[in-house]
């Protein structure tokens, strides 16, 4: 069961990480306390939920800003993020450089807006 656990936790984080549920809600849906969602997240990911969630929020970010056309205010909106200045804190905190920063960095891109 644990292990089951495990994989609908990280089906969570792959699919859903773009919504705002609270860490309570997510350990409702899983038949769980939010301390043992907690606890279960360290073990996976050696991190918080909060900062896993803003690591998937983050990667999605990175990958839409180097491919996609879309403003990063959008970019902000789709994968999560209600503040802009929220997202561009988490984005330097992650990568060390803004969101326009790294699309400008970025090589190769193709639009597919």
């Amino acid at each position: 069961e644990s292990t089951e656990r495990r994989e609908r936790i990280r089906k969570l984080f792959d699919s859903y990480y773009m919504y705002s549920f609270t860490m309570e809600h997510v350990a409702e849906c899983l038949g769980l306390s939010a301390r043992q969602l907690g606890r279960i997240v360290r073990q996976e990911y050696g991190c918080t939920y909060h900062e896993r969630l803003s690591y998937m929020r983050i990667c999605s970010a990175r990958q839409l800003l180097a491919k996609t056309d879309y403003t990063v205010s959008e970019i902000a909106q789709w994968v999560g993020y209600a503040s802009l200045a929220g997202f561009y804190a988490a984005f330097k905190n992650q990568y060390g450089c803004l969101p326009t920063g790294y699309r400008k960095k970025s090589q190769g891109r193709t639009s597919t807006r």
